[in-house]
Order: C-alpha cells, then structure tokens, then sequence
C-alpha cells in the first residue's frame, strides 16, 4: 500500500518537508501543471530526482474551459489538451490520472443525460488512450451532489462509464468524502473491487485530514482491506498545521 498526500507543487521545500514525514507520493493538480512555465516544471523534474520526491497522481484532469461533455465538447481538443498534459504528467512519473473535473463535465439544465454519457464516454476514453501510451491508468471520479455536481455522482455511476469505455487502465478513484455526501452504502464497495484504480480519504465531515479514526472511516477502510485493496491512497484535504500530515499516516497505517 502506498500512502500519499495532495499538495501544492509550487513549494518544493514543503514538499520535502512532508516526504521527510513518510509519505510515499504527492498527488498534484494537473490542469495546473498543464499551465505552468518549462522553468517550474523543469524544477519539479529535478526535485524528483534530487530529493526523491514522488509525483505518483494527479487530480483536476479538465479545466473548465475544456468540456467533456455538452455542446461545446470538441473531441479534437479533448485530444490536443490530453496529449499536452499527460507528456508532463509522464515526465513527472504519475502513475494514475483522475477525472473529477466537475466544471468540464456538468450537464446544463435540460440537457440529455444519456448524450452526457456518451459524450463523457468519449472523453475518457481518448484519456485512457493517450495514458494507456505512458503506462497510465485513468480514474473517473464520483462526484456528489453536495458541491454542485449533477453527473456521476456515485461510485456505481463511475463504474458504469468505465465499463462503457471498457480498457483496462480505466476505472475509478473511490472518494469517501462523497461516497459518504451521497450516503452509498458499505455492501456497494464489494461490486467495485475490480474497477477501483485510487482512494481518496479524508474525514467524511469536513473533509479534514483523517487524524483520527471514528466510526464511519473505519467501516470504510475495512471495506477496503475485506476486498484486498493494495494499491494507492491519497489524502484529499489541505492544512496549515504540519502535525495534521504526521497523525495522518499514523492513523492510515493503523487502519492498512
């Protein structure tokens, strides 16, 4: 199992700071990474290599100015945009690439949902090809309803678009902070066990860093471990009190 962190990669000494804690990755922004000079990307390369920095993830797939779904949605640009961001992810050695995206891939009003789908569909699918050409895997995410999103808003819906597109490097990030806004049920996360590529975990409430264990993450977490899940696991909070980072992986390994 490899615990890792989201984070800000404008601050490298930060970074270090928090690998020094025991952190096996950092998932970063990609349509972030997408916009910034040679210079700070060029940094970020040798960060890895001097300082042993690991950029396993990325989140933030689509900015909003690129559709995925929706009348604006241009296949032709899904792929310029992809091809251009994923050869910076692959320079950074991102391992799985997530697909939120919720700007991108909010139906408007009205709109047909079943032409959503296959617009979306689509769209992760070039993901998954130009990814599948770096050894990538692709993780739609399911989006809840409690910030705004009206489109694959539970696990089982990610499920279905990745059944749909039907590659194996396409599946899900499981997220508790909306698996739980959505109030899914602990029996669903059986049927997943073979789509799920990544785990978001914070404390459900709040989406605190999990710095302690109540309850509800742990009947999550045993989820986890009863279907052998052992890949990646990303804390998907922010804070400003770096003893949040140390009590979090303490508590994520007492929970693995």
């Amino acid at each position: 199992m490899n615990f890792g962190v989201c984070a800000d990669f404008g601050n490298v000494e930060n970074l270090v700071k928090i690998k020094e804690v025991g952190f096996d990755f950092f998932e970063l922004n990609l349509s972030d990474l997408g916009n910034q000079d040679r210079a700070i990307l060029d940094n970020l390369v040798e960060a890895k290599k001097t300082n042993g920095l690991n950029f396993k993830a990325v989140n933030c797939f689509f900015p909003a100015n690129v559709k995925i779904t929706g009348s604006d949605m241009n296949e032709t640009s899904v792929r310029e945009y992809t091809e251009k961001v994923l050869a910076v992810a692959n320079e950074l050695g991102v391992k799985v690439c997530v697909i939120g995206s919720q700007g991108a891939r909010n139906l408007l009003d009205g709109y047909d949902y079943q032409k959503g789908i296959e617009e979306f569909v689509r769209a992760v699918k070039i993901a998954g090809e130009v990814a599948a050409k770096y050894g990538m895997d692709i993780a739609v995410e399911h989006l809840s309803t409690f910030e705004g999103s009206n489109f694959i808003t539970t696990s089982t819906e990610a499920v279905n678009i990745a059944k749909l597109v039907d590659m194996d490097n396409v599946g899900i990030v499981l997220d508790i902070f909306h698996f739980h806004n959505e109030k899914e049920d602990f029996s669903v996360i059986k049927t997943l066990k073979n789509h799920i590529k990544h785990v978001h975990l914070v404390q459900p409430i709040g989406r605190g860093f999990p710095t302690g264990i109540d309850e509800y993450l742990q009947s999550f977490c045993n989820c986890l471990n009863e279907i052998n899940y052992d890949k990646m696991i990303s804390v998907e909070s922010w804070t400003e009190n770096f003893e949040d980072y140390k009590k979090a992986l303490t508590c994520m390994r007492e929970l693995f």
